[in-house]
């Protein structure tokens, strides 16, 4: 899937809860904050924000909350939006995703660049992507022990490539009170399984809607804004931000090291464009 790498810096760009529904336009006021704005329309502005940028070449990561309606019809316009990129797209369920109907909507679909869960290897990189979602919309994470187990072989099975996680939820509290109640609930077993490995770089979520960069236990932990609305930092309770859509930008190199940072759009889209029918 990502034959075409074959120079440092390995690209990759994380694109995080993006909210989508079943038809066209349905996206629109989904949100008290989001006024007329639809999340076709702020993904589509984010998707073409970074066809514009030097992120042009780079492999995609999607970590969940892809529907607003988990449904087929739903998974499939999340598909066609992607498709005509060209590129890798690995993706996983968020809280709002239905990870059985995800996972059989793009196998039974002819796009062949799509990934969802498991793991790859990039030069001397490895990348997991974790599923933290649990039944019946429930906000807050869980890694099963099944992913916990497939954790500890992979990173077991490659321990001289430096590794990276991808995963909805947060694994460490962020300073906001009502988020940090519905981060990944059994951290403490997820932190005391990667402690065995050291070539754990970074986990990088989503979920939080909003930027997040600390480090725990000598693994930086990265948090990325939504395609669509952002909620407010360091709040005790619910609160959105006025801040526009984005998406994170990491470059990999050979030796270990990578290069991150979050590209905000310059404005809220206000034009609606050409989206895919159901």
């Amino acid at each position: 899937m990502l034959s075409h790498i074959d120079e440092y810096p390995i690209k990759l760009v994380q694109l995080t809860d993006l909210h989508l529904f079943e038809q066209p336009g349905a996206g629109v006021g989904w949100c008290d904050a989001c006024r007329d704005l639809d999340t076709d329309e702020t993904l589509q502005a984010v998707l073409s924000s970074i066809q514009a940028k030097p992120h042009v070449d780079a492999a995609l990561v999607v970590t969940g909350d892809i529907s607003q309606q988990a449904t087929t019809a739903t998974y499939r316009r999340f598909i066609q939006f992607f498709e005509p990129l060209c590129r890798p797209v690995f993706c996983l369920p968020g809280n709002h995703d239905d990870a059985q109907i995800l996972k059989e909507t793009v196998v039974a679909s002819v796009a062949s660049a799509f990934q969802v869960g498991g793991h790859v290897v990039v030069g001397r990189w490895l990348w997991v992507f974790l599923d933290s979602s649990q039944a019946d919309e429930e906000p807050a994470g869980l890694i099963g022990k099944e992913e916990l187990l497939r954790l500890t072989k992979v990173l077991s099975d490659h321990p001289r490539h430096h590794a990276m996680i991808f995963v909805h939820h947060h694994p460490v509290d962020i300073g906001s009170a009502w988020l940090d109640e519905i981060g990944i609930h059994n951290r403490a077993e997820l932190f005391e399984l990667v402690a065995e490995f050291n070539q754990l770089k970074a986990i990088v979520f989503g979920h939080v809607h909003q930027e997040f960069d600390a480090m725990h236990g000598g693994i930086r932990m990265l948090g990325t804004p939504s395609t669509c609305v952002q909620f407010k930092p360091k709040q005790t309770a619910f609160a959105y931000d006025d801040l526009p859509p984005a998406y994170r930008w990491l470059n990999f190199h050979e030796d270990g090291e990578f290069d991150t940072g979050v590209e905000y759009l310059d404005e809220l889209p206000t034009k609606a464009a050409s989206f895919p029918e159901s």
